[in-house]
């Protein structure tokens, strides 16, 4: 009798102990899985300030001219603005022009304007029928004096109208165009809308006057953003 007691005894700790071990582990196994990070779908990065669709607007930031405009080179760009406005043989000797100055739309020569007729203003039109989805014929003193109507001022630089830059500068939103390949060795001064005094890069455009070594006004371009 006392033996079937001590067995029966044994018996009782190993099943107690066996159900000691299952419910230790049930836990754990919760813990195991509540700990393990499920597979997180990748995210997607909006930028802050995306651009909505259309047209774009003017750049806010415009990249450095490659050189600084000199003194004579802001007078120069003053005169050529009070020129567009008003042309006359008095604002036409203020222009420091050679014999024939060549004319053209983007990095395309379309026309040669001698001279003695720059004090016309139609002598500065360039026949062409299109340029970037515009309708001709085009001409740089009327795109100036049109930009000077709507703005009611004419300053060149500062909080004005009228920015001027040197070298290359940007197509509006777009990368720099280049220069006609007969002046791309020529100084590079140009004249385009402020950005704060246009809000769409179909008002923009850009008078670029190509100079030689002396300093002379050997062409004239102009370039306008395509819709």
């Amino acid at each position: 009798m006392s033996k079937l007691t001590t067995t029966s005894a044994f018996c009782a700790c190993v099943l107690l102990l066996a159900a000691c071990g299952r419910d230790s582990d049930a836990p754990a196994s919760a813990d195991t899985r509540r700990q393990t990070p499920s597979a997180a779908p990748p995210s997607m990065t909006i930028p802050a300030s995306a651009p909505p669709e259309g047209t774009p607007a003017v750049a806010t930031s415009a990249p450095s001219p490659t050189q600084d405009p000199t003194r004579a080179e802001r007078r120069l760009m003053r005169n050529f603005v009070s020129f567009a406005l008003d042309p006359s043989p008095e604002s036409a000797t203020r222009l420091p022009l050679t014999n024939q100055v060549e004319l053209g739309l983007g990095q395309d020569i379309k026309s040669v304007l001698k001279r003695s007729d720059a004090p016309l203003a139609e002598a500065w039109t360039i026949s062409a029928p299109s340029f970037r989805a515009y309708s001709g014929p085009f001409s740089a003193l009327e795109l100036i004096q049109r930009h000077a109507e709507e703005s009611e001022a004419e300053s060149v630089g500062g909080r004005g109208p009228f920015q001027l830059s040197v070298g290359e500068h940007p197509h509006c939103a777009g990368l720099p165009a280049p220069s006609p390949r007969k002046f791309k060795h020529h100084r590079r001064v140009s004249v385009q809308p402020s950005g704060s005094s246009i809000d769409s890069c179909l008002s923009w455009f850009s008078v670029d006057l190509f100079l030689d070594t002396q300093g002379n006004v050997a062409a004239v371009t102009l370039d306008l953003w395509e819709p």
